[in-house]
């Protein structure tokens, strides 16, 4: 089988999804899947997520990139109930239950990558700009909808998370595509072949969407 590079959208905690993408993607070793961030928060079980994660190393090459809601939990580890900024997290739903090895994990994310045709960060760019040279908070807190970038000046095509897309649908702009798509608000979790175009959709209950091709 060739070898694929997938990109995966914004997971926030719905590990559901996440577990029923992987199945039906079936990585193998081979493959070289991007994980774009945002990986706890908002959904029911951000440990869950992590832990998949985890365990998708052993099956491909896996690349998570850091979210900025990942980025607020290491930055809290010492209240491991309370997001700045956000709600107190619900006791109920596993998320105060993480680990040195899920803060590990989220401490080996990196804010980019890149392939020959296609560069990959959470949130967005400054298309001047060499990607090791990007702003931080540009990498991980700028939305799409504060700022939409130009194309990079590489021409590479960007894939990037963060700015929910709540009708469910993809945002392509041809030299940019925004694959999250709201799975913790109703909509779903998506993931990309970035070379084939081939798009696997699934909601926080597992069910894929049959519109995906």
């Amino acid at each position: 089988m060739a070898s694929r590079v997938i990109a995966i959208g914004d997971v926030h905690g719905c590990s559901t999804a996440l577990r029923s993408l992987i199945n039906s993607i079936q990585p193998n070793r081979s493959d070289t899947i991007v994980t774009l961030g945002d990986y706890v928060n908002r959904g029911p079980d951000g440990r869950g997520v992590i832990e998949q994660l985890i365990a998708l190393r052993d099956q491909c090459a896996l690349i998570p990139l850091l979210g900025n809601h990942d980025q607020l939990l290491l930055r809290n580890q010492s209240s491991r109930t309370e997001i700045p900024g956000h709600p107190p997290i619900d006791p109920d739903n596993g998320l105060e239950l993480f680990r040195d090895e899920h803060f590990s994990f989220l401490q080996t994310c990196e804010l980019y990558f890149e392939i020959e045709t296609h560069f990959f960060v959470h949130a967005n760019y400054d298309h001047k700009k060499p990607l090791a040279q990007q702003d931080p908070y540009t990498l991980l807190w700028l939305s799409l909808d504060s700022k939409m970038p130009k194309r990079h000046f590489t021409r590479k095509t960007a894939i990037v998370g963060h700015t929910e897309q709540q009708d469910g649908d993809t945002l392509d702009r041809g030299y940019l595509k925004c694959i999250d798509t709201y799975c913790y608000g109703g909509g779903w979790l998506t993931a990309f072949d970035v070379h084939s175009g081939k798009q696997w959709q699934f909601d926080q209950n597992g069910v894929q969407r049959q519109a995906a091709t």
